[in-house]
């Protein structure tokens, strides 16, 4: 059985690829860690904001691909997801972390498997 929310005080979440970047249209970037109550209205914000702009636009505007709802609908899924944190939870929108001058790391899920993988076990890892 799933606990009801994960996480809790001092836990703070990193979202990575495309939730991290709906977090940073949203305004959510530049290295700030947002608690997960206000990440979450924030997100609603964006989400009803930019259904709005595209009802605005009407049947005229030409035609709309996937990259047209790409923000909105992860927008919804990433809110789905925040929504399942405790409340005093932190998250941390970014997609790109500069670890030396002109090193910039794109973070991804192996990368964070790999890191877990480091910190709980005692498995021996390699980096090429």
């Amino acid at each position: 059985k799933l606990p009801k929310n994960f996480g809790g005080e001092n836990v703070l979440y990193l979202a990575i690829e495309s939730l991290a970047g709906v977090g940073e249209k949203a305004g959510m970037g530049g290295g700030v860690a947002v608690p997960v109550v206000e990440a979450i209205e924030i997100l609603s914000t964006f989400i009803e904001k930019k259904t709005e702009e595209d009802l605005m636009l009407g049947e005229g505007a030409g035609e709309r691909t996937w990259r047209s709802y790409f923000p909105v609908m992860t927008g919804i899924v990433g809110r789905l997801i925040l929504e399942r944190l405790h409340p005093d939870s932190k998250v941390l929108f970014a997609r790109e972390f500069e670890i030396a001058e002109d090193h910039i790391l794109k973070p991804s899920w192996p990368l964070g498997h790999a890191i877990e993988k480091l910190i709980h076990e005692t498995v021996p890892c390699t980096v090429r």
